[in-house]
């Protein structure tokens, strides 16, 4: 499923958007022609750069996707307070 952010961009492809698919894959399609020209173009620069799976740093609070394509990945705090153990 195509996705924005913010999500309200895709009101431009119809008022719908929230709810209805095929809006959203009509805002996706319009993002794709400007951006890229064509789908095959858009897999083409994914496959060069891949961004979404090469890491990086967490600086708010946030959801995020891990093990992308089934690949290991290691989620390391930087600050790990020290824990009272209780006996």
């Amino acid at each position: 499923m195509p996705q924005s952010l913010p999500g309200s961009k895709m009101a431009a492809a119809g008022r719908d958007w929230r709810t209805n698919p095929i809006t959203q894959l009509k805002s996706m399609r319009s993002y794709i022609a400007g951006r890229y020209g064509t789908a095959a173009n858009a897999q083409a620069f994914w496959r060069a750069h891949n961004w979404y799976a090469n890491g990086g740093f967490v600086t708010k609070h946030q959801t995020a996707e891990l093990g992308e394509g089934n690949l290991p990945e290691a989620v390391i705090p930087f600050r790990i307070k020290a824990k009272k153990v209780v006996q």
